[in-house]
Order: C-alpha cells, then structure tokens, then sequence
C-alpha cells in the first residue's frame, strides 16, 4: 500500500480487534451530557423484570432509551441486540447509546448482553441550555404565543407516524428532514415543556437564526501560483463546486466560458456571492490581477436563505460535488457554553451530510465577531460551523497577521477551531454590476480562497490516483499538517493550525506522504519513517471523518482515535488545548475531543519514528477509517514568487514570497536580468523570520531572463524558470466607428522598447484569449472581419527586441462597427403622408442618429424646404397642384454617410365640397312590432366618396352609418379624393331616429283594493284617444265599486289595449260593546266589557284585545278591524265606580293592658250611615261582636291585633272596607298578679315573660309550710296560671314564682275564704 522512497520506511502492524476487548481498561460510569455529567443507576435486572418502568418512554410499540452498557458492545452484542429488535442508534460517552427497544423484547435472551442502565432522557437532558431556561431568541418568535423549535428524534421517523402526539400538543409540523432524523415544529410557548416530554425526541432547541453574509493577494499567500503557472498547470479542472451565499452570482467575463457557473437557485444577484465566485474560479480575463484559486472549476450557487444541509445533501449527489463553498453565519454568544459555539442540530446536519458523501470537503467561513466578546473567545457564529469534519476558516492580512475580525474559538467541547487561516483582507475580485471589481474584507473573502485552493488538491489527487476522488478527510490532513504555523507555537483558537499552504499540501500527495486505513474498537496500527540527520521539524497528523455526534453529549466525539509517535523510549502526545484559558499555548496530551491529531517534533533525532494509532473507543458497529499524513522538515529556503512565468512591470511594487524552514542567517535577496549571469542586490541582512518583501521592480529596464535569487548562508534558491521585465501596455481604447462594417479600431499608449504589439481577442467559448494580429511598432491599430454589431473583447501586450513581453493590459469590450463610421441607422421619418392643406407648414423628421454630425434632405419637385435643412427636423411648403413624391434623408459625419429613409408625401385638393345630405330620418315603433334599420345617406361629386364620421369635427370614422336601436343618433359625411384621401372641410350632418310608442297601461292613484265607503282614480297611459271597457273615454276614471276595467288607447298608427285592472272594496265590520258585568261597581271592583267579532281591536285606554277588565269610572268604545283591514268605530259604554267606606280604630282608654285592666275599641266610619260590623281578632273573626264598639279587652278578649271590616247596608253597593290592625299589647311589669283573691281557692297567676320559658309556683301558709308546689310551661306573654287551692284552710298566703335555675321572679298573696 505504501511504495518506498528515499529516507523513510514504512511498516504498517495491523491489530486483531477482538485482541483488545478483553484487555480493554475500565471506564467510569458517569454519562457526559451537554446538560451535565449523570451517573445512571445500574437497574438492568429491575428493568428486566418489570419493564412498566420504562412507560414514560413508550411511542406506538418501542421504548425511547438510552442504554449503558459496561463496555462498548463488539459485533456479537450487537447481533444480539439486532435479533431482539433493539437498534442502537447514537454513542453518548461514556458506553452508552441512544436506542429503541421494541416492547415484545425477550429480556431474559439479554442475561449476557452486559447492559448496565436503561434509562429514558430527563428535560434537562433532551434541550440546550438556552431552551431549558426558556430564554426563545427573537428569531424562533415568529409568532405570537409560539416558538419554532428544531426537534432530533431518536430514529428516523415519518411525520406521520408523529403527528396526532405533535397535534395533541398544540404543536404544528413546519418541516421534516429525514435525511437528519430532525423536524421543525411551532409549538406554543405554554406547552414547550409537555412537548419536549415526548419520548421520541431526543434533542430539542430553538432553530437557528437566519444566514448573513460575513464580509468585513491570496493566490501567492496561498502558493496557488507555483501550482498553476509552474508545470504541474493546476486550474481546477473537472472540479465541480458548490457555493452557498446570499444571492446569485452576478454577470461577468471572468466567468465565461458560458456554462461555467450554474444559477441553482433563481435570486437576485448579490455582490458578496459574486466576489466569492471571483475568488474560487475567476479567469481575471478583464482584469488578469482579479485571476480566482481554481479558474477551470466548475460552480453551483445556491441562495442560504433555504434549508443549508438538505440542500447539500441533494446537491453533492446531482452535481457531483467535491468542495462547496459557505461565506455565511449568524451571530456570536460570548463564553465556553454559547449557543452560538454549540454542536447544534445544523452542526450534526452537516457532519451526517460528510458522513454520507466522505469525499466532499465542506469549507466554512469562522465569523467577523471578534470584537464581540473580551479577546475575541468563543466568536464562531454558529450556523453549523462547530461540525467536525468540515474546514472552519480564519482571515489574514497579506502580511501573514490575523485581521482585526476574525472570530476566535474554541467551540463548546474546545476542539481547534478554526481549523485553517487564509487571506481574507482587502480582497480583490469580482463584484456587480457587470464586470465590476472591488476589494472586500472578511472572512467570507479567506474561505473562498481555501475551497479554490483545496479544489487544486482534489484534481491533483485524481491525476495521481486513476482519476479516483480524495477522502474528504484526507484533502483536509494534508492541508492542516502542512500549514505554516502562525501565533503560538502548534494550534491555537486564532490561526487553527497556521495559513494554508497548497503548494505543500500537493508534496504530500506527490511523494506518498499520506496512509488510509480502518481501525476497530481497541485495535492499534502502527507505522514506521525514518528521520534523516539534520532535520528540523517532524509533523505527523491522524485526521477521520467522525460519525455524526449526538446533540445531547457533552463531547460530539463518537470514535476516539488516539495518535502517538515513539522514538525509542520517548513517547510523543499530539498538541492539546484548554478551552478554559485559550489564549494559552498548545502543551501535549492526550486529545479525548477531536478527530484531528498533530504530534509535533522539532529538531528530531535521527532515526526510526513509530506512529501509532488506537482505536481507544471505536463505538460504531464498523471500523472507522482514517488518514495519516507527515512531513520531515529539513532546513530550506524556497521561492515561491515569481518563481517563473510572471510578467513585471518596471516601477511597481511586487511582493517576493519564500517558504523556509530552520533559517537562522539574515536573507539577502538579488535579481538577475540575464538569467543568473550577473546578479544586482535587491537587500541584504533582512531577518531570517521574514517570508515576504516588497520589492519596487527597477526603472529603465526590460528582460526575458529575469530571475530572483535569496540566501542565508549556504542555503540558496532562485526562481524556478524566468520571467518577463517589461513596462506594461496603458490606455488601451477601442471603437467601432469604421465606415466599414465588421471594424475595431484600437489604440493604446506606446511601451518603451517595444518593437511590436499581440492583439488579443477573446474566444467566447473557450474563455480565452487568442492571438488576433501581431502588429509593429504602432499606437493604433484597425480589426477587421469581425461580425457586425458584436459585443468583442480585446487586450493587448508588448514586445521587446530581446523578447521581453509585458504582462497583459486590462480587457476593454468594443461594439463592432456597422458601417457608417459608427454612426446609428437612421430610424423611420415622422410626418405627413397627405399634404391636403397647401396654406400651412408640414414637418417632418427623424430620430438623431449615434455619431451623425449633419443630414441631408430632398423633397418633391414644387415643394420648398423652408427650414431645417442639415438637422434631423424639416419645415415643407407644398402648393396646390403640386406633384405627389418622395421625402427622403441621410446622416453624415463629414466622412461617412448612412443609406437614405424616405416617407411618400400625396398632395390633394384642398376645397372639396361637403356631401348633399339624404335626408333625416324619423319612424315610430309600435309596442311588438320588430325594430326596423334606418340607414344614413348622402352623396358627392364624381372622384369622391363619402366618409361617415360621428363627430362634425375629429371623431372617429364610422363605416356604416346605421340605427336599429330605439333612441336617435346623429352622423356626419364628408366628402374624401379617393386619389389622395384628402378630405373637404366642412361635414354634413345626417339624423336618424327610431321613436317607440309605448303598450297601452294603467296607472293607479291609489290602493286598487279598498274599504267601503273609498275611492280610486284609474289613468291611462299617454296617447290620442282613449276607450275604457265601462264606456268611458276620458284619459282617467274614478271607480268606487268592485270591478274589472281594461282601456284602449291609440296613439299615430298604433293601438293597444292595456292589461286589465281589478278593483275590489271589501265590508266594514259591525263594532258592538258588550257588558259582561254590572258596569256601576265598588271601588276595587273591575266592570269585564267585550267587542264584537273581528281581527283587531283598538280600545279608547290603549288596550288592543277583543275583551278587557276596567275598573276606572268613564265612557270606553272601541275600534273593530276585520280580515281585509277595514275599521269601525263602537258607540260608548260607561262605567260607574261606587266609593268603599272608610274606616279607622282607636283604643279608650288604654293600648296596653296588663292582668286586671280593662280597655275597648271604637270604629270610626265616614260617610255616615248603615253599616254591618265585623271584628276580627288576629286575622280570626270574633263572633257575636256585631256593632262599632268592642269592650271588655282584657277581660273577654285577649291583647293581640284587631281589625273591623263595614258593609254598606242596603239600598247602597255592599262596597266594603277592612280598618287597619290595632294592637292592643301587653303593658310590661315585673307585678305578679293574682285574682280574684279573696278566693275560695281556685285563681290565676300571671306574670309577663318575653319569651317562652319554664317557671314554677310555690305557695307557703302563714307559718311558712309549703302547700303547693307546680311547674308551668310558659308560652305567652302574660300567661294565665290556674291554681287549685280549695283544700287549704282559710287564710293568707305567699305566693312565689321561680324560673328554671330557682331564681326567684315575683312574689304575692292571696286569701283564701270558705
């Protein structure tokens, strides 16, 4: 695999994988996410035997999990797995794996399998940072209430398999992206949480912000130039290139040939894409300094503005894509955890894309941010550009120091990022508008230099190797191990690896310097080179295409390769990072984040080196292929401009570029003119760090033989071949003003020493210039045979005597001459063709013509040219009977004149008489009768004819001047020559009208359908005369019956009978008040009256229903509606109302009593008369009180509220009133009353209580012995009390009242006589 050379040995051990496992060191067990290192429970056997713990995670049959196992799992695992439905999906350190496992799993057939944990993802686990703190950028806001989010699913699902969970959350499906296992979802911002719970999201986090374009000598810096003017002739052909930008690319020369550059997407043209375009492919044919890295590639744009990685994805495929190109970003996050430095779901994206397509290489551009942060940290603006397996790119000044721009690194997990350093400040190349060119800064300007210059790679690589296409990760290795270390020494976050350097890069592949191999999980391969004496430098770097990584880990890294170099008991570790201090320098290590090594020997011993390479973590179920490049530097000066072929002109400043390597003497550098027979000091003592100077060519000289030379000490190198010295062409014009067609004329400033001129023209379908004619020593000089009226491009360059040539002039675009002496063809004359009036001036006249300094007009014989002549507008006379003929005109320019135009100019009479009108034309219409056509006429004299017009003046012509439409019209003739179309002046008018008589009708003034007792007048339409059916035959009739009427009416010839009208008057109904009740009644008392039969009714108090209830004194009538809405009026009913009595009571002599007191009521009633009585007692009536007056209250009645009702007596209404209730009450005492007493021993007691109550009676003799003792129940106020005390001798006793807790309440006596 490996052919020798001089000086290095190469042996290759190749390690049985199988070998390893067992010897495989241990592992902890802590799961590295983004979100945070988690130690998983080891839980397999609980899982195992109850797998409802896995229910969180279960969507449609499968569980969504993470597995660990206790190492990574070799291919018999794996088969295992496989025929248990269990599909591991992505690596997350440490041994662990996302996966799906279907829920009909045999678990006890895993007993062997060594898993550790089952676990399903936390929040914190499935989203970045940013999300989790629910902090949405503006961007993933596009509408309101919701955020856009960019979902991974743990294996690629359908969105149809998804959909109804998305829905059930609010959420909408925007896009879907299998190729990435990955969907854009707008999700409402309430439910983001719940959302992201789904068990089949895997990682979750706002979309990306939108692309921007990142603009703030390349091919020398680069070393493009030894490649493609040296013999190896490298332009990039066959190379098909993608660039993604902000718009198409715009129009311009240094694109041709035509088909070189494919507008994928229809945008509009941008700048910024076109000046990328330049720098990859441009041909710097206008301009040759505007010459691009690869200017026989072929280019695809694309606009950014889509869906990136998808579009990649189809396009490498299509258009067989080797590099693309992306000048585009979003914005930086400052610190080690910013989002914008993150490996993002764009980042994974565009590493599954290089996974899929392993020989494309995908150049991004690292960010113009550096001043968004302190010390430019953690600048890359993000859209995908943390990727692994891409080349991120920084920009230089043309003097090898970084730009005050570009974005520094580290990404988040601190690998070197950017990889790569180009030019990328004040960049010359192409712009729009069309053909335009312009210096841009940025970093969007370094990454088109590198994709051209890595294009130069890829097709040295397919001539070196059967035209087969490079791993992509090769290209890359060889361009980072080759780079020329800028900044600290070894990588850092500012330059990456150092600037390209193609030239070296191509040495690897041309001198096999370079071993692709696979490599399995614990596997070691080794290599073997010799290291001569004296060398200085040894560089080896190990470069994979690594898997895609997971979102979720903390490290994307998905295999781990370790790369060391051995030399006898030295073991060398590749250059490591901290991405915590990253303005440190590089120190060795073990790398555990990064797919690219680079162990870095300086001044190494001589001997046998041995590179060794071990597949520390291979957790793919494949090997992981790999690339090895090294370099053993020796000490050397080399010159790589001009190193031969250049053309240079004297007086200008031109910068002299060399590589060295272990230089220690100050440079001297020389020329020669005679190809190194004599050298002349350029300058001397210049510092051996320097690798450019700017070098002012001399004056006053010319050669062909031209060399440079540089030393520093023994160490010595010169150009590779010569090159040209002479003074460059200057004011290059050119014209196509020839009299002649298909001529160029060309004219330039003469060179000194020239002695002769190549004229370049430019083949449009090669792209090329070609050789047109060699001319002499002359300033100017005539193309001809060229293709009248073409677009031709043409340069021009100088040479000497000696056979010096100077480089060649700016291109200038000539339109070919026509003829004529450039002037424009003369365009149609304007004016008159029929000159009718011969009393006024016509003009006639042409467009000015490009160039013409003069014209030259003729008119017809009689004619006079009365003004204008020699200018391109001209005044005529023409007189009567005058001559018909042509007017015609030329252009000159003193030497060439343009073919004539001419213009026929008819002259006519001009007093032509007015035709003799027809007649105007009047007819009736009759109704029914068709529409005839009324034609106007006139006539004329002989050798004449007749023109309609409908205007007397202007207008328009009307071919036939017809009516056969009701209404009238109007047209006017005049009279035309038919030999010159002159027409008279004057136009006779010629009327025509159709009159319609309209049918016979009936107006009504008034409702045709009426109420007895109305009226309605009957008018026909207008005529002569009239007939009604009834006999009359006057125009109008009044009808006051029921009847059906038609008229006839005649009007001129026509007669029409009118449809006939229908009068009806319909009944009036009868209106009658019924009295259902006596209509004299009490006050209070309604009186019910009722209307006759009807359909409406209206009472005179409002009422609208055929009865009503009045109680109110007056006269009522009513209004009576029947079917047909006719009315009629009742006479009056009147109701009488009678007044009740009034009442009221008072009390004589107390309203309040107690136990012994006595008091009455009086009814006091007005008016005076006959009334019954009756009292009521508590709403009770109390019977046998029949008069005014009620006594004895409180001795036959109770306190309580009383009411009397009066009653007339008849004759009178037995109207009736209800006095208000009068309340005789208890008058409040704490007395205790005993009556009667004296007493044969039956009484009462009484005693006033507020409220219910449980009192007792206790009665003592005159010796104080107890003789009665009873409990009461009390539920009155003043409550009667009987007592039984007939057994008890004569005497007096004591009473006392007690109530339930024995206070006592009142005291008193009674006697007791028998």
């Amino acid at each position: 695999m490996f052919p020798n050379f001089p000086r290095i040995v190469l042996l290759l051990l190749f390690g049985i994988s199988s070998q390893f496992l067992s010897a495989q060191r241990p592992t902890d067990s802590i799961v590295h996410f983004q979100s945070g290192d988690f130690l998983p429970v080891r839980n397999y056997t609980d899982v195992a035997t109850n797998s409802s713990i896995l229910t969180s995670a279960l969507h449609q049959g499968k569980y969504y999990v993470v597995i660990q196992f206790e190492r990574i799992p070799d291919q018999s695992v794996r088969a295992v797995l496989k025929s248990q439905g269990i599909e591991l999906v992505d690596y997350i350190p440490s041994n662990a794996y996302t996966a799906t496992i279907p829920t009909t799993v045999d678990w006890l057939k895993l007993g062997e399998v060594k898993i550790r944990s089952i676990f399903s993802l936390s929040t914190k686990q499935k989203v970045s940072n940013l999300l989790y703190q629910d902090k949405a950028p503006a961007h993933a806001q596009q509408q309101a209430g919701y955020v856009d989010l960019s979902i991974i699913t743990f294996d690629r699902m359908q969105a149809s398999a998804i959909f109804s969970a998305v829905s059930n959350r609010g959420a909408t499906i925007l896009e879907e992206l299998p190729t990435y296992k990955s969907f854009i979802v707008r999700v409402p911002a309430s439910q983001v949480r719940n959302f992201i719970e789904l068990p089949f999201i895997l990682w979750a986090d706002f979309i990306d912000e939108p692309n921007k374009e990142e603009n703030l000598p390349g091919r020398t810096q680069h070393r493009v130039n030894v490649l493609s003017d040296g013999p190896r002739n490298l332009q990039g052909d066959g190379v098909n290139v993608g660039i993604w930008d902000g718009g198409a690319i715009g129009s311009h020369l240094d694109f041709f040939p035509i088909g070189r550059v494919t507008q994928v997407e229809n945008v509009g043209s941008s700048a910024h894409s076109t000046h990328c375009a330049g720098t990859i492919l441009g041909r710097g044919l206008i301009d040759p300094f505007a010459r691009g890295m690869a200017p026989n590639a072929q280019l695809f744009s694309y606009d950014f503005n889509g869906n990136v990685p998808n579009e990649i994805a189809a396009a490498i495929p299509t258009y067989s894509l080797s590099v693309s190109s992306h000048s585009y970003g979003g914005s930086a996050t400052c610190g080690v955890n910013g989002v914008s430095i993150a490996y993002s779901g764009t980042s994974r994206a565009t590493d599954l894309n290089l996974n899929s397509f392993p020989n494309h290489i995908h150049v991004h551009s690292a960010g113009n941010s550096q001043a968004t942060c302190a010390g430019g940290w953690y600048t890359i603006t993000g859209s995908g550009k943390s990727a692994k397996n891409n080349i991120l790119v920084a920009a230089l000044t043309s003097t090898d120091g970084m730009t005050s721009f570009s974005s520094f690194g580290p990404v988040q997990d601190g690998r070197v990022k950017p990889d790569i350093s180009s030019m990328g400040n004040n960049v010359f190349s192409t712009t729009t508008p069309d053909n335009s060119y312009t210096f841009m800064s940025g970093t969007s300007m370094a990454t088109p230099g590198v994709a051209g210059s890595v294009s130069l790679l890829v097709q040295r690589y397919r001539q070196l190797n059967s035209n087969a296409n490079p791993p992509s990760a090769l290209i890359k290795n060889t361009v980072l191990n080759t780079a020329q270390d800028l900044g600290n020494v070894g990588p850092d976050y500012k330059f990456g690896y150092g600037r390209i350097d193609v030239l070296e890069a191509a040495r690897v592949l041309e001198q096999n310097r370079y071993a692709v191999n696979n490599i399995g999980n614990g596997a070691t391969q080794e290599i073997t080179i010799t290291v001569p004496a004296g060398a200085t430098r040894l560089n080896v770097m190990l470069v994979w295409n690594d898997p895609a990584g997971t979102a979720n880990a903390a490290t994307p890294l998905v295999n781990n390769l370790d790369l060391t170099v051995v030399n006898g008991s030295t073991t060398n570790l590749p250059w490591v990072l901290d991405k915590n201090n990253p303005g440190n320098p590089a120190t060795a290590g073990v790398d555990v984040v990064s797919n690219v090594e680079q162990v870095t020997i300086n001044a190494p011993a001589a001997g046998v080196y041995t590179v060794r390479v071990t597949g520390s973590a291979v957790t793919t179920a494949t090997n992981q292929e790999y690339t090895l490049t090294w370099t053993i530097d020796q000490p050397r000066l080399e010159i790589t401009y001009p190193n031969g072929g250049e053309n240079l002109a004297p007086g200008t400043s031109e910068l002299i570029t060399w590589n060295n390597l272990g230089m220690t003497g100050a440079y001297t550098i020389e020329y020669s003119l005679n190809n190194g027979v004599t050298w002349n000091p350029i300058v001397s003592s210049l510092s051996p760090t320097a690798t450019r100077y700017n070098w002012t060519v001399p004056t006053g000289v010319q050669s062909r033989l031209a060399l440079v030379r540089i030393s520093s000490g023994t160490y010595i190198d010169q150009s590779d071949a010569v090159f040209h010295i002479m003074g460059p062409v200057t004011g290059l014009t050119g014209d196509g003003n020839s009299c002649a067609a298909g001529e160029v004329n060309l004219s330039w400033n003469p060179v000194a020493d020239a002695t002769a001129y190549d004229i370049l023209r430019l083949d449009p379908l090669t792209g090329q210039f070609v050789l047109e004619a060699a001319v002499g020593n002359v300033a100017g000089y005539t193309v001809t045979g060229l293709t009248p009226g073409a677009s031709v491009w043409f340069s021009l360059r100088a040479r000497s005597s000696i056979g010096s040539i100077s480089r060649r002039a700016n291109a200038i675009n000539v339109t070919v001459s026509n003829g004529g002496g450039s002037m424009g063809s003369p365009g149609a004359i304007s004016g008159a063709n029929t000159v009718c009036n011969t009393a006024i001036q016509y003009t006639y006249s042409i467009a000015s013509v490009n160039g013409a300094s003069s014209y030259v007009w003729t008119v017809p014989a009689g004619a006079a040219i009365l003004s204008g002549q020699s200018t391109s507008s001209i005044s005529v006379l023409f007189t009567s009977g005058n001559q018909s003929g042509d007017i015609a005109v030329y252009a000159t320019n003193g030497s060439c004149q343009t073919p004539s135009v001419r213009i026929a100019v008819a002259v006519g009479n001009a007093n032509l008489v007015a035709p003799t009108s027809g007649g105007n034309q009047t007819m009736q219409v009759c109704p029914g009768a068709s529409i005839p056509r009324l034609t106007a006429s006139a006539t004329t004299i002989p050798g004449s004819t007749v023109v309609w017009y409908n205007a007397s003046s202007g207008g328009v012509v009307v071919p036939d001047p017809f009516l056969n439409t009701i209404g009238s019209v109007t047209y006017y003739a005049a009279a035309k020559e038919i030999a010159t179309g002159c027409e008279s002046a004057s136009r006779t008018s010629v009327q025509l009208q159709l009159v319609a008589v309209p049918a016979a009708s009936i107006a009504a003034n008034g409702p045709v359908t009426f109420c007895q007792g109305g009226n309605v007048v009957l008018t026909a339409n207008g005529g002569t005369s009239y007939l009604w059916s009834n006999g009359a035959t006057a125009s109008s009739v009044t009808i006051s019956n029921s009847t059906s009427l038609t008229v006839t009416v005649t009007t001129g010839i026509c007669v029409s009978t009118a449809p006939a009208v229908q009068v009806t008057v319909n009944p009036l109904p009868a209106a009658i008040i019924t009295a259902l009740t006596p209509t004299t009644v009490c006050d209070g008392d309604r009186v019910l009256l009722a209307a006759s039969t009807g359909t409406g009714w209206s009472w005179t108090n409002g009422a609208t229903t055929q009865s009503i209830l009045v109680g109110a004194a007056g006269s009522y009538q009513v209004t009576v509606t029947n079917t047909f809405g006719c009315s009629s009026i009742s006479s009056a009913t009147t109701v009488a109302v009678e007044p009740n009595p009034a009442v009221t009571l008072t009390a004589s002599p107390y309203s309040k009593i107690y136990p012994g007191l006595r008091t009455a009521l009086n009814a006091n009633v007005t008016p005076t008369g006959n009334y019954a009585y009756t009292w009521q007692l508590n709403s009770q009536t109390i019977p046998g009180e029949l008069t005014a007056q009620l006594d004895s209250i409180g001795l036959k009645h109770p306190t309580g509220s009383y009411a009397i009702t009066v009653q007339n007596l008849p004759p009178k209404l037995p109207c009736a009133s209800t006095s208000a209730p009068f309340v005789i009450g208890d008058s409040v005492t704490a007395q205790l009353f005993v009556f009667p007493s004296p007493t044969q021993g039956q009484f009462r007691v009484s005693y006033y209580s507020a409220s219910a109550d449980q009192y007792s009676i206790s009665i003592y003799d005159a010796k104080g012995s107890n003789v009665y003792r009873r409990s009461y129940t009390i539920a009155s106020r003043y409550q009667l009390l009987d007592v039984d005390l007939r057994s008890a001798a004569n005497g007096i006793y004591l009473i006392r009242l007690t109530d339930r807790a024995n206070r006592v309440l009142a005291t008193g006596k009674v006697v007791i006589a028998h």
